[in-house]
């Protein structure tokens, strides 16, 4: 392949970021513009034509899963030379170990989980201190912004952060954990890149080396970009002008981590003299969804911007905005939704659900199954997420006997675990906590002495469901795309969250609504739940306020009402109606039991053991027993009253 055949298939706007002499470049790419195929090309045509010596190229990403695209698709384009693709942090631990090796000196120690350290430093969380989540999510907050142990304090206020224990007991904490980390000598994962940002001001011969061999730098994602990073990034180009940026401050939803849109959207100042381009065609989604979508980031200042992308697909339905009575209502709603919008003999995993919060994702997976329609939780590699990790190696050594049971006696995750989401710490580390914890209970329904290897397969695996329906938390769903999608539970609370009270937190909560919003490509519908169950109870709720920014279309283009399923799709719902009045009748009592437990009904009985249990209408507790996924546990725990819910209605 040569230069001329990199730029077949692509329109004028991808074609001009490719060949572009602009140096810096900033490429501004929005959903669907493709910002993965121009970056790759870009990089292809560079070495291609001459402009750009393989060997010296760098390009960062943000996840090891976008690195290993970027070098997939770079060798399907040719590209043999060794060319260094890689997060921040592998790249920056890489240079500091050739550093080591050529100094003769020992490579970096580097911590493997940060929060065995922090939980050794809290002998006094159960006392009032702050809990591990907690902690681990302020030392990775800070870090991420430049802010030392020091300094930590006035920061927190400014920013409204609420650790428990309170700030002064979290700067203790944060003062006591990088002293640790002196006094055996090892680096954490922030350490490398602030560590060889350090060496490279110091160090003027280092930073030669560094910049001979990072000649031609390109980063994608930029918008996700933290102080800490851009600081390495900023030394690493200093006095060269080589350097692409690519990226969509529309889709920054990573404050959590320090990203901060102004770094992509103010770029002249970040990078005097850079080159701005915009991919200014949405082949992804059609004209209905690109007008709905965009029309969230209009807040009245910058309507312009939210007009600055326009739609190549067919035209396609008008999406839709559907509210219902409660969480149970919505989740048959989605089920109907689906059903009426799949083309038959279409794969199910054409659609996705997408929720602001992983706690709404059971009731979701429940309802659809109840329509007899596959889903599954998205939820695959989150056992290697770096604060899944930290969470799951709170504990004993991997030698000493400690289970699933175990592991949650010991984890204080009284925050994280609150189905409002209102956690104190950063919502995206939150939302992944609560998702091992609910993933946890369920192991143990089916396992009651699980092991930790068991968990982490059930966090990696998609349970055998090869054609499912999605159902996917806006964060996770960045990337991804499908056909038809559905965001759930648009209403104040969740879309904008609880924990959104300043105007940069409410604006990212736009941004994150947009891109969940811009993973449909044909068909869009948006739905929200007038009343929700919460550990304290049933709780009213209210439309969120993004819905009024919704342009759905023409005024008098009219809206189907909801669809409703008209035959029943489940297999516990097809026999006789006898079967159906038992199943209803369970359904409902393990609804109020979950409410009084504060946990999600499927946490009481699984869809599946509720199922049979309506088919073989068991007389007593060793029939219960014996029927397939109850078990004695549950059989002596709730025998009494399945069998009463089951006589009251024989």
């Amino acid at each position: 392949m040569d230069g001329d055949q990199l730029l077949d298939g692509l329109d004028p706007d991808q074609r001009a970021a490719v060949v572009s002499p602009g140096a810096p470049l900033a490429i501004l790419a929005g959903p669907g513009s493709g910002k993965t195929r121009v970056l790759t090309r870009r990089i292809a045509y560079r070495t291609m034509t001459g402009s750009a010596d393989g060997r010296h190229v760098l390009a960062l990403t943000f996840t090891r899963r976008a690195a290993a695209e970027l070098t997939t698709r770079l060798r399907q384009l040719g590209q043999r030379d060794r060319l260094t693709v890689g997060t921040f942090h592998a790249v920056a631990l890489g240079m500091l170990r050739q550093r080591a090796a050529d100094t003769g000196r020992p490579p970096p120690a580097v911590l493997a989980e940060r929060s065995r350290l922090i939980a050794a430093l809290l002998d006094s969380a159960r006392r009032g201190g702050p809990n591990v989540a907690d902690a681990v999510a302020e030392v990775d907050w800070a870090r991420a912004r430049l802010v030392s142990p020091e300094t930590y304090a006035r920061a927190a206020v400014q920013a409204g952060r609420r650790p428990s224990g309170g700030i002064g007991s979290m700067a203790e904490i944060y003062h006591r954990y990088e002293e640790a980390k002196r006094k055996r000598k090892v680096l954490d994962l922030d350490d490398l890149l602030g560590h060889l940002a350090d060496l490279i001001e110091a160090d003027a011969q280092f930073a030669d080396v560094q910049r001979w061999r990072f000649r031609h730098l390109f980063v994608d994602e930029f918008q996700d970009v933290n102080p800490l990073q851009l600081r390495l990034l900023q030394l690493w180009s200093s006095g060269r002008g080589d350097l692409c940026l690519v990226g969509d401050p529309d889709q920054s939803i990573y404050a959590w981590n320090g990203a901060d849109p102004k770094a992509l959207r103010e770029v002249g100042v970040t990078f005097p003299g850079a080159t701005v381009l915009r991919l200014g065609h949405n082949h992804r989604s059609s004209p209905q969804i690109v007008r709905a979508a965009t029309s969230v980031l209009r807040d009245g200042v910058d309507d312009q911007r939210a007009n600055a992308i326009t739609a190549t697909a067919p035209d396609g339905p008008r999406p839709s905005i559907y509210g219902y009575a409660d969480e149970l209502a919505e989740a048959a709603g989605i089920a109907a939704l689906i059903d009426a919008g799949r083309v038959p003999g279409a794969p199910w995993s054409h659609s996705a659900v997408l929720v602001r919060t992983n706690a709404q994702v059971p009731a979701i997976i429940e309802g659809l199954g109840r329509a007899g329609i596959p889903a599954r939780a998205r939820r695959a590699g989150l056992a290697d997420e770096p604060e899944v990790r930290a969470a799951l190696a709170i504990g004993p050594p991997a030698d000493a006997p400690f289970g699933v049971r175990d592991w949650l006696a010991e984890i204080d995750v009284a925050d994280s675990e609150r189905d409002d989401g209102a956690s104190r710490g950063p919502v995206a580390r939150g939302d992944k906590l609560v998702t091992v914890v609910d993933v946890a209970r369920h192991v143990l329904i089916d396992e009651p002495a699980a092991s930790l290897a068991q968990l982490r397969q059930h966090l990696d695996g998609q349970r055998g469901l090869n054609d499912a329906v999605d159902v996917v938390t806006f964060h996770a769903a960045k990337g991804l795309e499908w056909p038809t999608v559905i965001v759930a539970g648009c209403e104040a609370g969740l879309v904008p969250h609880a924990s959104a009270l300043h105007p940069e937190a409410k604006a990212e909560e736009a941004r994150l609504l947009y891109v969940a919003m811009t993973r449909a490509g044909e068909r869009l519908h948006l739905t929200w739940s007038g009343s929700r169950a919460m550990p304290s109870g049933r709780v009213a709720r209210q439309r969120s306020p993004l819905l009024d920014r919704i342009d759905l279309g023409e005024p008098d283009d009219p809206v189907a009402p909801p669809p409703t399923l008209h035959r029943p799709r489940s297999n516990a719902t097809t026999h006789d109606d006898d079967v159906a009045v038992r199943l209803h009748a369970l359904e409902t009592w393990r609804t109020s039991a979950a409410r009084v437990a504060q946990v999600m009904p499927s946490f009481v009985l699984p869809d599946r053991a509720l199922a049979s249990i309506a088919n073989a209408a068991p007389s007593n507790e060793a029939e219960l027993a014996a029927i397939g996924g109850i078990g004695p546990i549950a059989a002596r725990r709730y025998g009494r009253r399945i069998l009463e819910v089951l006589a009251s209605v024989s």
